[in-house]
Order: structure tokens, then sequence, then C-alpha cells
């Protein structure tokens, strides 16, 4: 199969996605999104399953309205809260969907929390004192 160069770019990024979750990198690799149709969805799953780099990294392809989202996970209750992140939509607050994603991605908890540096430990009823 001959690729041109939007595809063979959509493959090297997917292989490198594939290889970060295979390793324990990150629980969730997003390549991007797609055309939404049954025809499009199949030719990015097979795509994903060519470029993947073990058995560890799985192919996820998923409706967003019009739109699909695919890339690789590691475990399925990554997938499954990946998926509720998007069905909830703004139905939670941005401050939290952001750190789900982030530990999602395999970003550190420092790194997370340097967002939101106000946010200081506490113990529970100090802020009553």
């Amino acid at each position: 199969m001959k690729l041109n160069a939007v595809q063979t770019a959509r493959y090297l990024a997917a292989s490198e996605h594939s290889f970060l979750v295979s390793r324990g990198v990150r629980a969730i690799a997003a390549c991007g999104m797609c055309e939404g149709t049954p025809d499009v969805m199949l030719e990015t799953y097979k795509m994903l399953e060519e470029a993947a780099h073990s058995q560890e990294a799985h192919a996820f392809v998923f409706q967003v309205g019009e739109w699909a989202s695919y890339g690789y996970y590691s475990e399925l209750w990554a997938l499954r809260l990946y998926q509720w992140l998007f069905d909830q939509g703004s139905a939670i607050p941005e401050e939290h969907s952001d750190a789900i994603y982030g530990m999602l991605y395999g970003y550190h908890t420092s790194v997370i929390n340097k967002k939101y540096p106000s946010n200081k430990a506490t113990s529970p009823g100090a802020e009553s004192r």
C-alpha cells in the first residue's frame, strides 16, 4: 500500500504514540480526530492496528458527534474514563477535566499542579480555623 504524505505522517505519529503507551509512559494517547463515518473510522482503526508496536497498545476509535477520536490505550479503565470525559462535556469543571486528562496522558502530578499554583494541601477543616 502506497501512502501519501498526510497518511505517512499520521502513520508515523500513531506509531510513536503506540510506543509510548506500550512502554507505560501514558495510559492514553490521543492521536487525533477523523471523520465519524463508518468507512473512515474503520480505515483509521486498521491504520492504528498496523502502526501498533505491541499488544500492550490497544487501538481505539470512537464517535464524538460528527467526528471520531482515535488513538491507543493501555488499560480498558483508561479508555472508559477518557470516553466519559468526552461524554460529560462542560458538566465537569475544567480544572478537574484538565487534571484527569493530564494524568491519562502521563503528566507527573507536579506538572499538573503547576496549573493550579494557589492549591495548597491542607488538613481537612483547616479553612474553617
